[in-house]
């Protein structure tokens, strides 16, 4: 699978007017991370943390609009 990192790298270059085209050399300089799977993981579930928190406090504000407009009317 190759991350959003790599596929800008290489969507960067990319050339040609009708057909796209890349060459060996342009795939070998890409710079990839090889991060140990463990660590993977760890950054992995603080973006889901973070996901989660952004869920709730879209909940949150979204249930505050609810009542507040329950209380004005």
């Amino acid at each position: 699978m190759l991350v959003p990192y790599g596929q800008h790298q290489l969507k960067a270059k990319i050339y040609g007017g009708v057909v796209d085209e890349l060459t060996a050399e342009d795939t070998e300089i890409l710079l990839i991370p090889d991060v140990p799977y463990f660590e993977q993981l760890a950054i992995g579930e603080t973006v889901v943390i973070y996901e989660l928190r952004d869920k709730a406090n879209a909940l949150e504000d979204e249930a505050i609009a609810q009542l507040e407009a329950i209380i004005s009317d």
